[in-house]
């Protein structure tokens, strides 16, 4: 690796490990509409080798296995052990700044709601590029930087560290598209979203609420709290 990698967060690992009962906030509902394109552009793939990012306890990797036709390769690994212990395939307590896996081994890295606890980007999208393999895919779910919530709390740290106190910062999906493509790796695949999860919180539960109103396209990036992101890398150093 040409860098070296930020120290892992104990705020964040303190964070996390509060869930060591498990984490798996998706609705059934959710869950395909996060893994419905995912799939589709995973069907030149039949037995991939696929990592998630930050995977806590593996809601989203184990749905993601179920509905694969092939059994693929799984790979969870988190900075919070206590969560991570309920990941049902292969594990390991690492970095997301220091992957452990080799450089072009993995067919597809996922970040389910992780990129936003990994700034560095620059860094953390550097290590991902080092290990998806030419042809692979690159999965992104986060926070909706663009949402009048989402910008009120993080334009207030002290607010915000009441509601969540751990390392955040937001993604911007035009920015992080920008960097995909100069790593080489094509977006196929963006939309902005709801999630409605099983136990929404108070302000889960306005965001869910404003977003059933039959809003114009043009406003989705103001109405809709999350964005998903797929990206492609290149085949030309394969």
């Amino acid at each position: 690796m040409s860098h070296s990698a930020p120290p892992i967060s104990e705020m964040d690992r303190a964070y996390f490990n509060r869930y060591a009962a498990g984490y798996s906030p998706y609705t059934p509902a959710d869950l395909r509409l996060l893994l419905d394109d995912l799939i589709a552009a995973m069907a030149d793939r039949p037995s991939p080798r696929i990592c998630e990012v930050g995977s806590a306890d593996g809601q989203f990797s184990g749905e993601l296995a179920r509905r694969l036709p092939n059994a693929p390769f799984l790979l969870g690994f988190d900075i919070a052990e206590e969560v991570l212990r309920l990941y049902p395939f292969h594990k390991l307590v690492a970095s997301a700044f220091q992957i452990p896996a080799a450089d072009g081994s993995l067919d597809v890295v996922c970040y389910a709601a992780a990129l936003h606890h990994l700034a560095p980007f620059a860094l953390s999208l550097q290590e991902m590029n080092r290990v998806l393999a030419p042809g692979g895919l690159a999965y992104f779910m986060e926070p909706n930087f663009f949402h009048p919530q989402r910008r009120f709390l993080m334009s207030r740290p002290r607010l915000y560290r009441r509601y969540r106190p751990a390392n955040d910062t937001p993604v911007n999906p035009e920015a992080l598209r920008r960097s995909l493509v100069a790593w080489g790796i094509e977006v196929i695949h963006f939309r902005y979203i709801t999630l409605h999860f099983k136990s929404p919180g108070l302000l889960q539960g306005v965001q869910n609420a404003i977003a059933r109103f039959p809003w114009p396209a043009s406003l989705a990036r103001y109405v809709h709290p999350w964005f998903v992101m797929i990206g492609r890398k290149s085949l030309s150093d394969a």
